[in-house]
């Protein structure tokens, strides 16, 4: 009998599959050992379907499956095959997968290890290594949490992004499909992460989500990020993500702190800007409407405008406040804002702006330096006892520097320059020079109303 089994087995087996699935899988070199193991040199894939799943075509060599180490009580079986290609767009290299129950002969649950090595998919992402561990239950059919470790990785979808090593559990949770196991969240880490060829780069990252809280929440940690094109520095990230279950999983909640900035110049100082300890919050009230908060300290800061130098606002602190209100498509609003600078005496900058850019977001149109159609921006800074009312008003219909029509207005001029000149982070030169201009428009009482 058990001679017999290696014999004819090969052909009982052929048979089977030819009446089950015809011509779509054919196999080779079919041979079954003393030990009841199955080895095919090649099988191949015609048109192959399986349940909804569009037909495939390919082929796997070196297939085999054995069934081994009954002595612990804990048979194994192993599925095998050598190198792989489906429909000329997957290939890979060796995968092997470990099948085995938790407990001595408990065929309740079983454990469940893999490996995958040198993937390809269609030239667009390639991993050298993956291994993935994971129990499978059998009643219900769930599907427990999914550890995994990806080594090499590297992927062209959109921007270049590659990884020395990638690691961590895919949570899973009840579903209502066959196999009754969902996605819930999400723990892994990321190691010499690169993303735009060069563009993002970071040594470490963690990210994790959880949709099972209330509030789906998406959380990343980095020790560094550099921007390798703007010669940009971040160290100690954290990004939290909370996402509304009851508005399709639409971001709520956006928080992000910094621990240090540094990037190499800006549009108003060839420096180096530093920032410390930054955080800022989005809050999306309703509809479209934000809440935006945040706080830090200037490390280093050096402005100028056309080479006429502003001032050095380091170690000044900061702290600002906003509520934008937009139309659905985002391109068009009004903002309030606060900003407050902390040195030896306290700035606040408070008033709103209302904007329509040209067929674009607003988000996109800063990023973008696209123009705006219509642009009123009214201000008021305030120092000590004194205020500077102004207001900035676009005539035309793009809105540039030569389209504005500004306004200022002190109640006391002299008190107000009084104030801005004892600040020693600014130009003196540049205050008394202001101080000038506004001197020389309409007199009001003991202040003054300049238009230019």
């Amino acid at each position: 009998m058990w001679g017999a089994t290696i014999f004819v087995g090969p052909s009982i087996a052929l048979t089977v599959i030819d009446r089950k699935f015809g011509n779509t899988i054919q196999i080779a070199g079919l041979t079954i050992t003393p030990s009841l193991n199955i080895y095919a040199t090649k099988v191949e894939f015609q048109d192959f379907k399986h349940t909804d799943y569009a037909p495939i075509n390919g082929y796997s060599r070196a297939v085999s499956i054995k069934v081994h180490d009954f002595v612990s009580k804990r048979p194994i079986v192993t599925l095998t095959t050598g190198p792989t290609e489906i429909d000329d767009i997957l290939t890979y290299d060796t995968a092997s997968l470990d099948i085995f129950p938790e407990g001595k002969f408990l065929f309740g649950s079983f454990k469940i290890s893999g490996n995958l090595r040198n993937l390809n998919y269609d030239n667009k992402m390639s991993l050298a290594d993956l291994s993935l561990e994971t129990v499978f239950e059998r009643n219900p059919a769930i599907i427990r949490d999914i550890d995994f470790t990806v080594q090499g990785f590297s992927s062209a979808f959109g921007n270049r992004v590659s990884a020395n090593t990638f690691f961590g559990t895919i949570k899973t949770g009840n579903g209502k499909s066959n196999i009754r196991s969902k996605f819930v969240g999400l723990r892994s880490h990321f190691e010499d992460l690169d993303i735009g060829s060069g563009r993002y780069r970071a040594k470490k990252i963690s990210v994790s989500s959880n949709l099972e809280e209330a509030g789906y929440i998406f959380k990343a940690t980095t020790d560094s990020v550099e921007d390798g094109r703007s010669n940009t520095n971040l160290k100690n990230i954290a990004v939290k993500i909370n996402f509304d279950q009851q508005q399709n999983n639409s971001w709520k909640l956006f928080e992000f702190e910094v621990g240090e900035f540094e990037t190499s110049g800006t549009k108003l100082s060839d420096e180096k800007l530093i920032l410390h300890n930054i955080h800022f919050k989005i809050d999306k009230l309703d509809g479209n409407e934000f809440k935006i908060e945040g706080d830090g300290q200037i490390g280093r800061l050096s402005l100028s405008n056309n080479r006429v130098y502003i001032g050095d606002f380091s170690g000044v602190d900061f702290d600002l406040i906003s509520t934008v209100v937009t139309n659905s498509v985002l391109d068009s609003g009004k903002i309030n804002y606060g900003v407050s600078l902390t040195g030896e005496k306290k700035i606040d900058l408070t008033g709103d702006v209302t904007f329509k850019t040209l067929d674009e977001s607003l988000v996109n149109c800063v990023l973008k330096n696209c123009f705006f159609t219509a642009l009123d921006v009214f201000y008021n800074f305030g120092i000590g006892s004194q205020v500077l009312h102004g207001k900035a008003v676009c005539l035309e219909n793009i809105c540039n520097a030569a389209s504005m029509q500004h306004t200022v207005k002190t109640n006391n001029t002299n008190a107000f320059f009084f104030e801005l000149s004892s600040l020693r982070f600014l130009n003196p030169l540049l205050v008394a020079a202001l101080m000038g201009q506004i001197n020389s428009g309409q007199k009001i009482g003991d202040g003054h109303i300049y238009n230019f």
